[in-house]
């Protein structure tokens, strides 16, 4: 999973992102919301089936930052488990070769986010 859009997604949806539609649209396709976000009309909608096409790049665009802002990185890292977060830290060495525990804390959010990423198996 090369390409970044891709890669915020994956965080998304491991961070309790779901894919909607609206079935009584004239042409449904699929956004990416995230639980915090606020949708109108959102009574509207309902999960959707892959076979939707995804649509409206405002959703996509609208997710986290998470190759450059560490806040969301921060938000993230709350939805791994005990077990993850122990891999995570261990990753976190691998990320940036293995310059230790220090190093790890003070990672950038592109170093998090790949590391991240490798956890959730993406």
């Amino acid at each position: 999973m090369n390409d970044e859009r891709e890669q915020r997604i994956a965080i998304a949806e491991f961070c309790g992102a779901k894919w909607f539609y609206n079935p009584k649209a004239e042409t449904p396709v699929r956004i990416l919301v995230l639980p915090t976000m606020y949708i109108s009309h959102s009574q509207d909608l309902e999960e959707a089936p892959d076979s939707i096409r995804i649509g409206y790049d405002y959703f996509i665009d609208s997710l986290p930052d998470y190759f450059n802002d560490l806040d969301a990185m921060y938000k993230a890292e709350e939805h791994l488990s005990i077990k993850q977060r122990t891999e995570y830290l261990v990753m976190l060495g691998d990320v940036m070769s293995d310059e230790g525990l220090w190093e790890a804390v003070h990672s950038t959010a592109e170093q998090r986010a790949s590391a991240f990423l490798k956890i959730i198996g993406k």
